[in-house]
């Protein structure tokens, strides 16, 4: 009798703790998003490759200006850069999904996240302007301009948002993906992408509102990007 007392208890203590263990953050309730406050969860710490630096600040957009090359998903977080690569060899400079894009003043300006990887080919002994669109993670807050600086720590350590990140998988919803006419042939238009897909986001962060069965839907419908246009570099 005592031996099955104590095996009831054993296994009741496991119970509990696998509930602890699958417990998940709430939507509306990520630390840095929406308005949860806090600081945002960092996975990876984000690195450019040795030789290659980042000068001077990075920061948002003149709403007034056209004309740049854009890479990156995202309507509302727009942001440009200067990378100067000084070694002797082209070097591709990788962006994840699930970037973080991190405003030095969130008060003012929302934070921003990459929901699609993105990279660019730096030439050797070279400077690149490089501009990336983001999906806004703070509702209510306004959108960079020209004043705005930012910061990238890193990917996103939500485990709602990387759930996100894995139902988009390779889905092509990049600028320079969309715009691509040898490889996209799906009928939606990147606006039409980056609006739902900014909705979805801003259920997650802001409104409380998990990804439905409708949303993953329409993400597994856009196509995906053929295996040989990934870069070397990713693995998944």
């Amino acid at each position: 009798m005592r031996r099955s007392v104590i095996v009831v208890i054993f296994s009741f203590l496991i119970g509990l703790t696998s509930c602890e263990k699958e417990k998940h953050e709430l939507p509306g309730k990520i630390p840095g998003m929406g308005t949860a406050g806090g600081e945002l969860a960092i996975d990876q710490d984000f690195k450019m490759p040795e030789g290659v630096v980042i000068i001077g600040d990075i920061t948002g957009l003149s709403p007034e200006m056209t004309g740049y090359t854009r890479r990156g998903s995202g309507e509302a977080v727009r942001l440009q850069m200067t990378i100067t690569n000084t070694t002797q060899k082209d070097t591709i400079i990788y962006f994840p999904k699930g970037l973080l894009l991190k405003s030095d003043r969130p008060d003012l300006y929302q934070n921003g996240m990459l929901l699609q990887a993105t990279w660019v080919d730096v030439a050797a002994n070279s400077e690149m302007k490089v501009f990336l669109d983001s999906y806004c993670i703070n509702l209510g807050i306004p959108g960079p301009d020209e004043n705005a600086t930012y910061t990238i720590p890193g990917t996103t350590g939500s485990e709602l948002m990387k759930e996100l990140l894995e139902t988009v998988s390779w889905s092509m919803i990049n600028y320079e993906m969309v715009h691509n006419s040898q490889i996209y042939s799906c009928p939606l238009t990147y606006g039409e992408i980056t609006d739902r897909l900014q909705n979805i986001v801003h259920n997650v962060t802001t409104r409380g509102i998990d990804v439905t069965a409708e949303d993953k839907e329409f993400i597994v419908g856009i196509p995906e990007l053929p295996e040989e246009y990934r870069p070397l570099t990713e693995t998944n």
